[in-house]
């Protein structure tokens, strides 16, 4: 397929698996360019749900996997309990 687009360029076609596009299509009741789409993308089988339905929840990380989360948190907690003025630093 030589088609143009509108800026007169030639389009560029990728690769992709039949195999995937047609599995992706038929579980997921997505139309044929949806599957093509994310069988070029390579999204994982398991990721797909994710993928086409994503909530914030799921690429939030856990809060105490960042750096002293764990000693701000008791420190807040702290000024708190004592009630002093807490001040944030962005």
């Amino acid at each position: 397929m030589n088609s143009l687009s509108v800026s007169g360029k030639n389009w560029v076609l990728r690769k992709y698996s039949e195999e995937n596009s047609n599995f992706l299509k038929d579980n997921f009741s997505l139309d044929e360019i949806t599957s093509k789409l994310l069988s070029i993308r390579q999204i994982k089988k398991n990721e797909i749900s994710s993928f086409l339905n994503p909530s914030i929840k799921n690429f939030l990380p856990n809060p105490y996997d960042l750096i002293d989360m764990e000693k701000s948190t008791l420190r807040t907690a702290k000024a708190i309990f004592q009630k002093r003025k807490i001040w944030n630093f962005w």
